[in-house]
């Protein structure tokens, strides 16, 4: 249909890095004959694990049907202080919220620069008001995603070693 009437069609998956998960099925395949034959359709992979992004597009992998594609790698460093200050009065304008400085920069301090978290942050008080308690859910909901997300990462290593930083860094951290 997009080609038909010359619409450019980008599909984007996020968290990229989940699909190594997949047993029995390769999407690869697919992927490389769309970007073959299909000129109107782009793909967007976007993960926040670079090394299993790879690991999954296999690119680097003669074998692989995407090996030898071009692509562009796209790298998103944390905002500086005053480019997140900036994003979140941005965003907040655009939905016609005039917030505290005081506000906006409790958040900038506490989230980091960190795109997403900005993102989720600016979500989460228009939903639930600009507050220092949005910004305690937000750190508490990232707190919790960093810490499943490393569990996986130690859970499929299966290593002893990465057993044992793990009960090192609990010991520490209470």
């Amino acid at each position: 249909m997009a080609e038909l009437d010359n619409t450019k069609l980008i599909v984007v998956i996020d968290e990229v890095q989940e699909l190594v998960k997949l047993k029995g099925f390769s999407l690869l395949p697919t992927i490389a004959y769309a970007y073959d034959n299909l000129r109107n359709i782009s793909f967007v992979f976007a993960g926040s694990k670079i090394g299993m992004l790879y690991k999954f597009l296999k690119i680097e992998n003669s074998s692989s049907p995407l090996y030898g594609r071009y692509m562009e790698e796209v790298e998103v460093k944390p905002l500086s202080r005053e480019q997140s200050i900036d994003f979140l009065y941005k965003g907040f304008s655009e939905a016609g919220v005039n917030p505290s400085r005081e506000i906006i920069e409790d958040a900038v301090d506490k989230l980091d620069g960190i795109i997403g978290w900005l993102s989720y942050f600016g979500l989460t008080a228009l939903r639930n008001g600009l507050s220092e308690e949005t910004i305690r859910k937000v750190q508490n909901t990232a707190f919790k995603i960093v810490i499943s997300e490393f569990c996986n990462f130690v859970r499929s290593r299966g290593s002893r070693r990465y057993m044992e930083i793990l009960k090192a860094v609990k010991n520490s951290a209470c």
